[in-house]
């Protein structure tokens, strides 16, 4: 098993929107994969509530059966526009992916 957790810190204005605009934006958009996606497993999307200076703002952590399915994953055209919507709003991000 694999798991892919990336943390995004959002700006508080871009691409002609609010911060809290874009986490709606960002968070539905990664919802609309689950299902069109054959190689996710599970996927959670989690908003911070915390708000300190250390926090990011949205997580999503995702579960692969294979290294395999998740580079399946990041190539899968139901994919795309969840990564064209992130590069246009532009958030700070962290990833990391691991053997489970």
């Amino acid at each position: 098993m694999v798991k892919h957790i990336v943390f995004w810190r959002f700006p508080e204005e871009s691409d002609g929107h609010t911060r809290e605009e874009n986490l709606d934006r960002v968070e539905r958009s990664l919802h609309d994969m689950v299902g069109r996606i054959p190689q996710i497993l599970s996927l959670e999307v989690g908003r911070d509530f915390n708000r300190s200076a250390a926090a990011y703002d949205l997580v999503l952590v995702t579960t692969f059966a294979s290294r395999e399915d998740l580079e399946a994953y990041q190539a899968h055209p139901e994919h795309i526009p969840s990564k064209q919507l992130v590069a246009a709003v532009g958030p700070e991000a962290a990833v990391v992916d691991y053997y489970c």
